[in-house]
């Protein structure tokens, strides 16, 4: 229909995030990650602005201390002209592990007119029930993230203590 005006093109920018650090470059979970939002922008007709595209490697989502990926993004959206309309983030837990976190990131963004969109859980800011869906999905996740926690923190002081071991162990037969 001629009569309508022509549909706003979407610019995407892409956030991801993992802890861990181990995983070889070119084959992380940050880089799975960015696929799966560079998919759900293209069957959208959303464009993504390469030079938008931030990952956290090696981070914690407990934070924003050391977080300069998101950091740059927070940045760039409260420029005129801004280059991005939309950020997408792969699940809710890449932006941040807390709602003490997130809200006030969502807050950033949306009052610089950004809207945010989390692939997994096919939720985003432009949804007049975000809010109410979102700190209900954080309430209910919260469980589950304190307990992955633990067994992160247990597996790092495994690894700790294994290289110690192995430390000793070569001192003893130097």
């Amino acid at each position: 229909n001629s009569a309508l005006p022509p549909k706003k093109a979407v610019r995407c920018a892409i956030y991801a995030r993992m802890a861990s650090c181990f995983e070889r470059a070119g084959d992380s979970a940050a880089d799975e990650q960015i696929a799966l939002c560079k998919d759900t922008a293209h069957k959208r007709g959303w464009t993504v602005v390469e030079d938008c595209v931030r990952a956290d490697v090696g981070i914690s989502g407990n934070t924003m201390v050391g977080r300069r990926g998101l950091s740059e993004l927070l940045a760039l959206a409260g420029t005129r002209p801004r280059p991005f309309d939309m950020l997408i983030c792969e699940s809710t837990d890449r932006l941040a592990r807390n709602l003490s976190i997130t809200v006030p990131i969502l807050d950033a963004l949306t009052n610089d007119g950004v809207t945010v969109h989390f692939v997994a859980q096919n939720l985003g800011t432009a949804d007049p029930h975000f809010r109410e869906i979102f700190c209900l999905r954080g309430q209910v996740d919260r469980p589950f993230l304190l307990s992955h926690g633990a067994g992160i923190r247990r597996g790092i002081q495994r690894s700790k203590l294994a290289k110690a071991k192995k430390t000793a162990s070569a001192v003893a037969t130097a």
